[in-house]
């Protein structure tokens, strides 16, 4: 028995210092992204589409979609939860304890989101985003529509069919910081690390 001069204290994290916190978890850039293409993996897809792209104004976007069993709202709150344990991730360094989709990501953006379905269900989508988490201090995701974008990305590996698009936003980690942030040398920098990323897919 305790002495009975203990007692038990709540102390939540603080959600803006704790997210902010778990991005330096250690991930180079290939292992991060190499998580989320494990992912794809072990949900069955047998086919897997990378994009690292930057947009007129040097915005660098990240999406994987697959055409694996997909998630419905439930598994994909599940798969979005910060600390749920999954079964059969012992080999994964972060994955096990419900960290790997999330501290792998952010490691790199500032707003990830997940679009899924299973089966012919219907696409559901939520979003961690670091700077409403701040903004608010409050530790929430945002549920929303999946756009005409997002399905389509899933739809051209699972036309109907189940499948997962994750999405990385407001990237600010992959490369230095450039004058012209949409410039020759940006670009080049972002190629380099495309090129990267296929030779270290490619080996592992």
């Amino acid at each position: 028995m305790p002495p009975e001069s203990e007692e038990d204290v709540n102390l939540p994290p603080n959600p803006a210092g704790m997210i902010e916190g778990l991005r330096d978890t250690g991930y180079t850039f290939n292992t991060a992204l190499a998580d989320i293409v494990d992912n794809s993996i072990d949900a069955g897809a047998r086919d897997i589409a990378v994009r690292i792209e930057m947009d007129l104004e040097g915005n660098i976007s990240i999406t994987v979609a697959d055409n694996g069993c997909g998630m419905t709202l439930a598994g994909l709150k599940n798969a979005m939860t910060y600390g749920t344990r999954s079964e059969g991730r012992a080999s994964k360094r972060l994955g096990k304890f419900g960290l790997g989709l999330k501290t792998a990501s952010t490691a790199f953006c500032r707003k990830l989101s997940v679009v899924s379905r299973a089966n012919a269900t219907e696409a559901s989508k939520l979003t961690w985003d670091l700077d409403y988490v701040v903004s608010s201090n409050n530790w929430s995701a945002r549920k929303s529509d999946p756009t005409a974008e997002d399905l389509a990305m899933i739809n051209q590996l699972a036309a109907n069919d189940s499948g997962t698009l994750v999405s990385w936003e407001k990237v600010d980690r992959l490369i230095k910081t450039y004058d012209d942030p949409s410039g020759p040398h940006a670009r080049r920098a972002v190629k380099k690390v495309a090129e990267e990323f296929i030779e270290h897919a490619a080996s592992v």
